[in-house]
């Protein structure tokens, strides 16, 4: 699962879509590039393989973006800060916070660059929402097979279904493999934009930056630090 929801990070700004699929594709790149405040819920499940109803993990999260383009993102146990100033990643699970510049990750996913590795296939008008199909161009290197998209009229994403093809050990025996290609459902819930308080980026509860120094607090001590900040 933590493989997988690597390569979600990628997808954070994705939306794809359309009247003619270019229409929709064109209105949605323009709705996601915004300066307005954007926030959600999402649910991530993921299936053993392909067409079971079973979900196998289950992670919620949350989405939170400003007109200044300052972004929380939380998934499961791991929370992401990227603004101005700093960008943190702080993993519950692993007690460890990764710090490093703003400069040296990308905030926004460019999906022009996106679509140089995938083509549109299908593409259905089902009244409440538009779906499409995206498949991998030949030697993308993505790992799946295909992405559906579920776009509300309103040009906003409801919904991501990934399709891998790469196969995923799901045995809790170490010593026999149970191999599989799963699926990754993720949800989208109270998609809104709707002002966001400063306090959601605010990052003073974990650590505070004093000159070169980062000092942890009291509730974080216990947790690894490391800075990647560029000097």
């Amino acid at each position: 699962m933590k493989y997988i929801l690597s390569t979600l990070l990628l997808m954070l700004q994705l939306s794809l879509f359309s009247q003619t699929k270019d229409e929709v594709i064109n209105k949605v790149i323009a709705e996601y590039s915004l300066k307005k405040p954007l926030q959600y819920h999402a649910t991530y499940n993921l299936y053993k393989d392909y067409n079971t109803k079973n979900v196998n993990q289950s992670y919620t999260g949350e989405y939170y973006k400003n007109e200044s383009e300052d972004t929380y993102v939380k998934i499961d146990q791991t929370e992401y800060f990227i603004t101005k100033k700093v960008t943190a990643q702080i993993s519950h699970s692993e007690k460890a916070i990764l710090i490093s510049s703003t400069t040296a990750m990308q905030q926004e996913f460019d999906i022009k660059e996106f679509l140089k590795v995938l083509s549109i296939g299908e593409f259905k008008d089902l009244k409440t929402h538009w779906e499409v199909e995206l498949l991998p161009k030949n030697f993308s290197g993505l790992p799946y097979s295909k992405v559906i998209l579920h776009i509300g009229k309103n040009y906003l994403l409801k919904k991501q279904v990934f399709y891998y093809n790469t196969a995923m050990n799901f045995s809790e025996d170490y010593k026999n493999n149970d191999l599989s290609y799963p699926r990754l459902e993720i949800t989208f819930k109270d998609v809104n934009r709707n002002a966001i308080s400063a306090k959601q980026f605010d990052t003073s509860k974990i650590f505070v930056v004093k000159g070169g120094n980062i000092n942890l607090s009291a509730g974080y001590s216990n947790y690894q630090l490391i800075d990647q900040r560029l000097k």
